[in-house]
This record gives C-alpha cells, structure tokens and sequence, in this order.
C-alpha cells in the first residue's frame, strides 16, 4: 500500500547512527551508554535510517523510563517481518499512538495536501471548525514528535513516508470521503474570498503573495487530480480553471490544454452521471475559451479560430448576463483573429457586435449610478482599433484611441 523505495532513503554507519539516536535524548540522559549493545542492536534493527532513528530517539526521549532494551523488545513484538519499510511504519506508530485524537485530526487535515511544503497561514484560512489549539498541537505534538517538519519560516511538510502512512490510517475511517470533501469545499470557498479581493481591489500580485497564494498550486494539482470524483460541478470547474491559468501563467501551455481537456473530459462524465444544469453548460463554454485563448498564446490560430467559432454557434441563443458576457470576449477575440487573416469586413463586424453587447451589459450593472463607460469599455475599443490598424484605417484608429 505504501508508494515507497527503500533505496530512498540514506544508511548509517553503526557509529552515526547510535550519534543521531543520541541527540535527540537530554543531555544527562545515559541509557545509550548503560545498554550500548542494546543500543546498537536497536540501531541494526532500525537498519540505521535517519528518520527511524529520530523518531524513536524522540520516543525515548518522551518516555524517560523506557529502557533501550525493553523498546527493542516492544518494536520485535509487532512482529513486522524483516521489510524495512514495515519496520518504518512501525516505528511511526509509535509516535502515532502518543498523539491525542485532536492532534490526529490535524494530521489528516495536513495529509490531504500535496507533497509540498504547506503555508501555515493559509491552510488555517481554511481549516473549518479547527481546535482553539491548533498550534500547540502541531508544536507539541506533531512537530515534536517528528512527524511534521518545519521549512522555511511558516512553511510545514510532511516527510513522503509519514505522510503515505497518515493517508492510510485517514482512508480507513468511515469519514474519510467526507474529509476530503470538507476539505475541497473549504479551499474553493477560501480561493472565491481571495478571487472576489482581487477583482475590488485590483492588486493582485500583492494580494496573492501575502495571503500565501502562491504555495497552493501544487495541493491545488494534488486536489485537481485525486478528489475529482467527490466534487461538485463548481469546484470542479475552480480547481481545473485555476489550474489552467497557473500553467498560462508559468508558459505551460501544453500543460494548461491537458488541464483544460481533463475538465471536458470530467464534466462529460459528470454530465452522464446526473443531469446537465445552465450552469454546467456555461462552464464547459468558459474552459473551451480558454482553451482558444492558449491556442492563441501558443501560436495555433487555426485551432484558436476553431474554438472561438465552435463557441459562438453555442452561445448565440442564451440571453443571460453571463453567457452575453463570454459572447463579448469571443466575438472580441474572433474580430482581432480574423483580421489578421485579412477578413476585415467580418473582423469588424464582430468588434462592433462585441462593443454593443458590453454597453448594453455596463449600462444595465451601472443603472443606480453613472457608468464609467470608457474604463469598462477600453478592451472593446482597443479591440476595435486594432481591426483599423491592421487593415490601414488610422484615421478611424485615431478617433478611438482619442476618445479615451
């Protein structure tokens, strides 16, 4: 059940190892040197791996009366085999055991990240229903007891085998679906607080670095590609959305097209397996613009074009904010596409349908108040002015560009 290579991890002369196994114990505490050849059968036993040696040092440590014999007896009483991996996780059990219930649940809340290092501050953000102590567990317990590593200032990680050992013990509750559905459901309400931030403030580079936005990607992939099965068709949509942008971002675009397909492959089957809602709809029609829009990026304007066309014979027949919305960036980016194809009549066509949708939507948003037209409009009419540009009306450019 556990993902893991022996060779992974580094061996210990005798020597070291009995030094690492040492320092985690008090200053004045001499069991090792009373027992040395207990103490080093305990070491062959451990096969003098630096992550068995500090966890049980640290058992010891927390168990003054222990003696070194008496925890060797107890570690050969599980009767784990000769597998180091198994003798791994029996030692890991140990400390397990010392945990309280509290402190368990931390664990598998942590668990559900990716293999990555965790902000501290943002997994609090969405922790749910967290314990008034949640940093003393982690300090005194899961840190203490070496099960939870400490990074760089506010970042946390677990080491692979704890954590594939934590997944295991979280997978055998009867919870265990519902955790991770919490967990889901926590995270995109979480990233819908800081999206929603971004858009009224517009600092969003600002915003993200200090809400520890940026440490998510990874968990965000780790969510996208393992809890898929337990999500609704918005978190669905979020974390394969938010995925895509990230590789736009980086310049993946390969990878942000695969991210984009697995929606549309996911939806699909989303779609079979219960009824299809507007809503759902409207999604799949935001991810195949966006995968025009990488398309475009990645220099494939034949399969951009496609995209774009594709979309707006779906779109044209649904009246709702929304979906006039979309209908106004395709119609934008069609216009902009197709004059660089030389189809300037229709490029033009399409710019102008665009502008007139998106007064008509700004209008009716800014009804109590006066719309700031040129501001909301500005991607329109450099939509627009462009089309001019390239076909070589710079006049008509010109009265745009000076209407701003």
């Amino acid at each position: 059940p556990y993902n893991i290579h022996i060779e992974n991890f580094p061996l210990l002369d005798e020597s070291v190892a009995l030094d690492v196994l040492k320092s985690n114990l008090p200053e004045k505490d001499k069991r090792i040197e009373e027992e040395i050849d207990a103490a080093k059968k305990l070491c062959q036993w451990l096969d003098c791996l630096p992550l068995t040696l500090n966890l049980v040092g640290i058992h010891l440590a927390y168990k003054q009366d222990l003696s070194i014999s008496t925890m060797l007896e107890r570690l050969n009483k599980e009767n784990l085999g000769q597998k180091a991996i198994d003798k791994i996780n029996g030692v890991i059990e140990l400390s397990w055991e010392e945990l309280s219930d509290d402190a368990k649940q931390l664990s598998y809340f942590l668990s559900l990240f990716a293999l990555a290092p965790i902000h501290w501050e943002t997994a609090e953000e969405f922790l749910g229903e967290k314990p008034y102590n949640v940093e003393e567990l982690r300090d005194e317990k899961l840190l203490k007891f070496n099960l939870l590593q400490p990074k760089e200032k506010g970042l946390y990680q677990f080491h692979n085998t704890i954590r594939e050992f934590i997944k295991n013990k979280r997978d055998e509750l009867d919870s265990a679906d519902e955790l991770k559905k919490s967990f889901c459901r926590e995270l995109f309400n979480y990233i819908n607080t800081i999206l929603k931030e971004t858009l009224i403030g517009g600092k969003v580079f600002e915003l993200v670095e200090t809400r520890g936005f940026i440490y998510l990607e990874p968990h965000l992939e780790e969510i996208a590609n393992t809890f898929t099965h337990l999500m609704n068709s918005e978190d669905l949509l979020i974390s394969h959305l938010l995925m895509l942008n990230f590789n736009i971002f980086s310049g993946n675009y390969h990878r942000a097209i695969e991210w984009g397909k697995q929606y549309q492959s996911e939806i699909n089957q989303l779609q079979i397996e219960s009824s299809c809602s507007e809503d759902d709809y409207y999604n799949s029609l935001l991810i195949r613009y966006q995968l025009a829009r990488v398309y475009s990026l990645q220099g494939n304007f034949t399969k951009a074009e496609e995209y774009l066309e594709e979309i707006l014979e779906d779109i044209k027949t649904y009246s709702e904010d929304s979906f006039r919305y979309l209908l106004n960036l395709v119609l934008s980016d069609l216009g902009k596409l197709l004059a660089t194809k030389g189809q300037f009549e229709k490029a033009e066509n399409y710019c102008k349908y665009a502008l007139e949708i998106k007064e008509e939507l700004v209008n009716r948003k800014d009804i109590n108040n006066i719309p700031d037209l040129i501001a909301d409009l500005t991607p329109n009419l450099n939509a627009l002015a462009n089309v001019y540009l390239v076909r070589g009306q710079y006049g008509e450019a010109e009265k745009i560009y000076k209407g701003f």
